[in-house]
């Protein structure tokens, strides 16, 4: 999707709107190519590593080699709790647009199974930037065909700034998971739709008819429920198209129609009907029903949990109802959701709990910061856009045609409206009739400034600076709160593994060395019984370990050695192929494991009784294998991980007994090391 130029010669301001058309050009591009820089920096979690595996982002991919196999279900237990049994076959209910990107190269090999989800994401983001782009710049032309004034080229790159850096297309860089990645295709539709439309309400041709189409059908066939955005907003059009009086008027002026309208109007509803009927045939395969997702057969409904269980029995065997509306609009809007804090990154998550307005249940609520305080200059530009949209007296045409744009996207939001679960990547989905909004409040603005000439507003330099320094203002605190809060729950309430979280304590240690406040933690000799709370850090020991509280009670460990009932083994050597494992330690009745399941593959196996758990498998490079063993009973389960990554879990507390190494084999030797607590001697001061 590329970013254009549309001048209007033969005035006598030509040259200076085809130059400022440039550089809003190269602003616009040099803008958003710092801005997926950010996003993928920050999706990597620094790493730089586009192909990394992490949690739940497979779950396409499984999808995928599901279509080549060419049907839609997939293996039994292959999307866990996430999946949904219908008639004894598993479902998906994600979209089919992502995984069909990923076709191409699972043709070609398997090598990137699980690994594309990072990729797509930073493609989405892209998309979704340029289409914002396009359509500031084309709803300014649409409202005002007179060019850009200064302060208005200012203000929209302005704008553009703070929604690569500063809105929440970049808190979706927090997890490169499934979730984020279809929320992403599906708001990336949209807005590129939207796009293709305000050109369309300017040049009303087939063509910018087609590429509307095509992008609501990817909204669609990612995010369903985005998608009935701009499906509603090219039906609204067509409809004013067809029957042309004042009440359609007043939804969805419509440009002169040149030709049949009824040609033209069967072209715009064709254009918002492709998706939804795809979307519904899909969705009538997997599920029976065109638009229904049947949530009493999802498997963690099954045996839910008792939150589950609770929305569920409150709702008729669905987390949906509109019921939920209110008390989900006002914790989205309300700014109380985050307080300053004199340590690292200064502000945090109040974890307040959303008002029980008619008594509404909720499934889940994660740690939010909502719509208000992450996009204040989104929403004044909006409130301005809104009112020059509805304005009777002096309105004006181009920017009431984008009506239906708004209603549509505002009405495909209702869904997430109306979920039993709280969660900040659902605001993504409030963000297409903000921004539209917005582009019409830019363009209003843009005719405020002294150096119009057809300015339809008075000359006032005063009020011109005043929207720049306050829009400045706005921005900037849009964007240091979007991006403290990405970094805190990317690292710190949601890390994807631990060594995520530990960059988040050597990173707030470290500032806190030049400025704010030292960490502040809480001292125990054991965590056993000790309930957590959300947020605290705990120093176990004179530091044989360092935890984290989590809203559940548990306590996550940052840094464990023996001390804290973390014990770590380096094994030296390979049992051969074939054989049964080598014993690398127990405790009690439980005896640990390594196995050979192949040359660069290995297993490691707990055995309690007859009972054998066998771990996941994972691949090693020659030399040493440590192994961090569990058993701190802060869960009733054992653990083992190799790095940060959980490689067998047996369930059940573990034994009250001492850790003994080994005994190994003569060819296979196990000792134990000691496990480092560096960050934990850091925050100590030790």
């Amino acid at each position: 999707m590329a970013l254009e130029t549309n001048s209007e010669p033969g005035t006598a301001t030509a040259s200076s709107d085809e130059h400022y058309e440039r550089l809003y050009l190269r602003w616009a591009t040099g803008i958003g190519a710092f801005s997926v820089l950010v996003f993928t920096w920050m999706v990597t979690l620094g790493r730089w590593d586009l192909f990394a595996q992490r949690p739940y982002s497979a779950m396409l991919d499984v999808q995928t080699r599901a279509m080549m196999d060419g049907h839609l279900w997939v293996p039994e237990g292959s999307l866990g709790f996430e999946g949904f049994i219908i008639n004894d076959r598993t479902y998906a209910y994600f979209g089919l647009f992502p995984s069909l990107l990923r076709i191409p190269i699972f043709l070609l090999t398997d090598r990137f199974d699980g690994r594309l989800s990072t990729v797509s994401m930073i493609a989405a983001f892209a998309i979704a930037y340029a289409a914002v782009a396009l359509l500031i710049a084309r709803v300014r032309r649409l409202g005002f065909p007179d060019g850009w004034s200064r302060s208005g080229l200012t203000l929209a790159l302005i704008a553009l700034a703070t929604l690569g850096l500063g809105s929440n297309l970049m808190y979706m860089a927090t997890a490169a998971w499934v979730y984020h990645e279809a929320i992403l295709w599906g708001v990336a539709g949209v807005l590129a739709a939207f796009a293709a439309i305000a050109r369309w309400l300017r040049t009303p041709t087939s063509r910018h008819l087609a590429v509307a189409g095509a992008w609501t059908t990817v909204a669609w066939m990612s995010r369903g429920s985005v998608g009935l955005g701009p499906t509603l907003a090219l039906g609204m059009i067509g409809v004013s198209a067809l029957v042309p009086n004042r009440v359609t008027k007043a939804l969805a002026p419509t440009p002169p129609i040149e030709g049949s309208r009824f040609r033209t109007a069967a072209m715009l509803f064709a254009a918002g009907a492709v998706g939804a009927l795809c979307f519904a045939g899909v969705n009538m395969a997997k599920f029976g029903s065109p638009a229904e997702l049947p949530m009493d057969k999802q498997i963690q409904s099954i045996n839910p949990l008792p939150s589950r269980r609770a929305a569920m029995d409150a709702y008729g065997g669905t987390i949906f109802s509109p019921r939920l509306a209110p008390a989900v609009i006002v914790q989205s809007l309300r700014p109380d959701l985050l307080a300053p804090t004199s340590t690292w990154p200064f502000v945090q998550y109040t974890r307040v709990e959303p008002p029980a307005i008619g008594g509404v249940v909720f499934d889940t609520v994660e740690p939010s910061a909502g719509l208000t305080l992450t996009h204040p200059l989104f929403l004044a530009l909006a409130a301005v856009g809104v009112g020059a949209m509805i304005r009777r007296r002096a309105s004006n045409p181009g920017l009431s045609a984008l009506r239906p744009l708004v209603i549509g996207s505002a009405i495909g939001a209702g869904p997430v409206l109306t979920i039993a679960f709280i969660s900040q990547r659902y605001i993504t989905d409030l963000l297409p009739p903000v921004l539209v909004a917005a582009a019409a409040g830019v363009a209003v603005l843009n005719q405020w400034s002294p150096d119009k000439a057809a300015s339809a507003e008075p000359a006032n330099p005063t009020r011109h600076r005043l929207v720049i320094a306050t829009s400045s203002v706005l921005a900037a605190v849009g964007i240091f709160i979007t991006l403290a809060t990405t970094w805190t729950y990317q690292r710190f309430e949601n890390p994807p593994d631990a060594e995520a979280r530990r960059s988040w304590v050597r990173a707030a240690i470290s500032v806190s060395d030049k400025v704010g406040a030292e960490l502040s933690f809480e001292r125990a000799d054991s965590i056993k019984d000790l309930k957590a709370s959300a947020g605290t850090l705990l120093v176990v020991g004179d530091c044989a370990g360092l935890y984290v509280g989590q809203s559940d009670g548990v306590w996550t460990p940052i840094e464990a050695s023996v001390g804290a009932g973390v014990p770590m083994v380096r094994v030296d050597g390979r049992p051969p192929e074939g054989t049964s494992g080598v014993q690398v330690g127990s405790v009690g009745d439980l005896t640990i494991e390594l196995v050979s399941v192949d040359a660069n593959t290995v297993r490691v196996d707990l055995i309690r009784g007859n009972h054998v758990e066998r771990g996941t498998p994972f691949e090693v490079s020659p030399g040493p294998i440590e192994l961090a063993i569990d058993l701190d009973a802060n869960l009733p389960t054992v653990q083992v991980r190799h790095g940060d990554n959980n490689v067998a879990l047996l369930s059940g507390p573990p034994p009250d007994a001492p850790f003994v190494v080994g005994p190994g084999t003569s060819e296979v030797t196990v000792t134990e090391v000691d496990a480092p607590t560096p960050i934990c001697d850091a925050l100590t001061n030790r």
